[in-house]
């Protein structure tokens, strides 16, 4: 039988196609303590290694992976990892491609923190309805916090930049280890109940889960949310969310954050005052650079310089056009109605009885009644006659009526 001559090349890819293809090496949960743990700057992925007593095995997680970690990895810290194993080809060595970490001890936590915050959730205590606005300019604030952490010298150095007359009431309590929530608890309850502070910062500097877990406690949630001083929390890095940032009116990414919400920058304040003041004497300057050049305008009219040729003159000669139009449409009336009158006589005139007795009419009645027509007479009736001048009696001697 002749033996197989391949390239180290094929050699490698052939392992891992073999590492590849094992079902159990596909989805494996691997426990050990990190050594070595670095970030490549330029593409953000973790190189790392996991150890225990007796081995050693080389990591690869890429950058999409790193971001969704819950902790910040580093040398020493003892996790659980989840991935594939494979080869790296080009230098022929076996890894671990990590998907997802937790801390040891760390998924217990998670699943106690996502219980307690859908609990939590339910009763309400995280609604937006019940969130308090944070005031826009305070003189006073409450912090609550250990007194050897980072976290207060950086929320007093920043707030103290941002306005040096703000007062800073401290309320010392321990952040992490245990009975830490209850402390948490009585200095925010403490500083509530006080009154000066217009608004409290409650928080601590960044950690791992359990560093962090004292503001995961119920305790210190329900404390904030009776408060009725509105509340920013500040706790861990931008990263690190606890039950506190949601029971809280709002939410800071760290202290110095907090500070700077809490507190108003009163240079920027001063430099906007500065602005609002001087865009306020343009506008008065300018209002009244545009008056000035309409009372100039003014005092160059006619009303001003000649106020007889203006006022008076025209106005007569106004009321004397009036006046000639008004006698006009008066003339034209008394024409027109004059014409109109004349029109009325002539057919009043027209139907005088006495006019048409001129013509040679006559009016007959008969019993005293006007006779109109031949058919209301008959032969030997007694009629009057009326003429013009007077009357005469006559008897009628004979009826002639006109065949129709």
């Amino acid at each position: 039988m002749s033996e197989l001559t391949v390239s180290v090349t094929e050699l490698n890819e052939y392992v891992r196609g073999k590492l590849n293809m094992d079902p159990m090496l596909k989805r494996i949960q691997v426990r050990g303590e990190i050594g070595e743990y670095r970030v490549q700057a330029g593409s953000g992925h973790a190189y790392f290694t996991l150890k225990d007593e007796g081995a050693v095995i080389s990591c690869t997680m890429w950058r999409a992976n790193v971001s969704l970690l819950r902790f910040l990895p580093k040398t020493g810290t003892k996790v659980t990892a989840k991935g594939q194993v494979s080869l790296y080809v080009a230098g022929g060595k076996y890894q671990l491609m990590v998907d997802s970490m937790t801390q040891d001890g760390q998924g217990d936590l998670f699943r106690r923190f996502e219980e307690l915050k859908m609990r939590l959730q339910l009763e309400g205590l995280f609604d937006q309805s019940a969130k308090k606005p944070i005031p826009l300019k305070v003189s006073t604030i409450g912090v609550a916090t250990s007194l050897s952490g980072a976290a207060v010298r950086d929320i007093i150095k920043v707030a103290h930049a941002r306005n040096p007359r703000v007062n800073i009431i401290l309320a010392p309590c321990a952040v992490q280890g245990r009975g830490a929530e209850f402390e948490i608890a009585r200095s925010v309850e403490a500083l509530d109940k006080d009154g000066r502070a217009e608004v409290i910062l409650v928080g601590r500097g960044g950690g791992s889960m359990e560093d962090l877990w004292a503001f995961n406690e119920e305790a210190v949630a329900r404390a904030i949310y009776r408060c009725r001083t509105p509340v920013i929390s500040c706790v861990g890095h931008e990263t690190d969310f606890t039950i506190a940032d949601f029971a809280a009116d709002l939410r800071a990414a760290t202290p110095s954050n907090a500070a700077e919400l809490a507190v108003a920058d009163v240079h920027e304040l001063e430099a906007q005052l500065r602005s609002l003041r001087t865009r306020l004497d343009q506008s008065v300057k300018s209002a009244q650079e545009k008056r000035r050049l309409r009372l100039q305008a003014l005092m160059r009219c006619r009303a001003f310089s000649a106020p007889r040729e203006t006022f008076i003159l025209q106005r007569n000669e106004t009321l004397a056009n009036q006046k000639a139009r008004l006698d006009g449409a008066v003339k034209k009336r008394l024409s027109d109605e004059r014409i109109k009158t004349e029109g009325i006589m002539r057919v009043l005139r027209s139907l005088d009885p006495d006019n048409i007795k001129k013509r040679g009419y006559a009016c007959v009645r008969l019993d005293g009644r006007i006779v109109s027509s031949i058919k209301d007479i008959n032969t030997y009736d007694l009629v009057s006659v009326e003429m013009l001048g007077g009357e005469f009696d006559a008897g009628v001697k004979a009826v002639r009526r006109k065949r129709s």
